[in-house]
């Protein structure tokens, strides 16, 4: 991508984040330049991650256990511990997803060989059951497509974490119940990470082909994915995520 384009798209997502206000949303789909790949994405994603600051976490995601995973940033300053209350003048969307993590000890440069599961298991501190908040700069996320929404960090806006899952590997994920409420009533109650493979071969697929903004580094979160999907809320909703033995989370939007 055109280093004038690649500034000029960064420029406006980042004036869209730090500008809530509709009147600041980018325009995506009326955009003169569009994201043509993954490489321009991951351009973007850096660009703005030089503007906004410090890398925090990933999110990332593959349609099958095979697949490049996608992955975007997430920014240290939008990490929060539960229980939270946010400013919902800060969003446009107001979305909500409750999921599983990785948080990590060490750091998994990119390299020629491919990582096995054990030694991205070594490189993992815990898991963490959290909620991410999501939501866009972009004008129309939906009618933008898929590129513009993983240049607009796969639409993210932050997470608010719970306890670390120490003994993680004794986990089993496809039986995790999960229940998510708004301001009480039951919205959500589901079993299982329903996604192809492991969150642990996700992850491992993540630390194999990430090599933008740092790649992954010792503290950083990786998400593995919704256990609940995308919904949104009111302002002053009261959002729980009740992960069975793992503990509950709380955030008042």
């Amino acid at each position: 991508m055109n280093p004038s384009d690649l500034a000029d798209i960064a420029d406006q997502l980042v004036a869209a984040r730090n500008n809530p206000e509709s009147g600041h949303a980018f325009d995506a789909v009326g955009a003169k330049v569009a994201p043509r790949n993954f490489e321009d994405v991951y351009q973007i994603q850096e660009a703005v991650a030089q503007r906004v600051g410090k890398v925090g976490g990933w999110k990332a995601g593959a349609e099958t256990e095979d697949a490049t995973p996608v992955m975007a940033p997430i920014f240290a300053s939008e990490i929060v511990t539960s229980p939270t209350t946010i400013d919902h003048g800060r969003y446009r969307l107001r979305g909500i997803e409750a999921e599983l993590a990785f948080r990590l000890r060490a750091d998994l440069p990119a390299r020629d060989t491919p990582y096995t599961d054990e030694e991205v298991a070594d490189s993992v501190e815990c898991m963490l059951p959290l909620i991410e908040l999501v939501d866009s700069r972009l004008k129309d996320y939906a009618a933008a497509g898929d590129l513009w929404k993983l240049s607009d960090n796969q639409i993210n806006a932050g997470l608010v974490i719970g306890e670390p899952i120490e003994d993680w590997q004794k986990l089993n994920t496809d039986r995790q119940r999960i229940i998510q409420s708004f301001d009480g009533k039951v919205v959500v109650d589901n079993t299982g990470w329903k996604f192809p493979g492991t969150p642990l071969g996700l992850l491992r697929r993540v630390a194999d082909n990430c090599r933008h903004c740092g790649g992954l580094k010792a503290g950083q979160i990786a998400t593995m994915g919704s256990m609940t999907g995308i919904m949104f809320v009111e302002p002053g909703t009261v959002v729980t995520a009740e992960f069975f033995n793992l503990g509950t989370l709380r955030v008042t939007v």
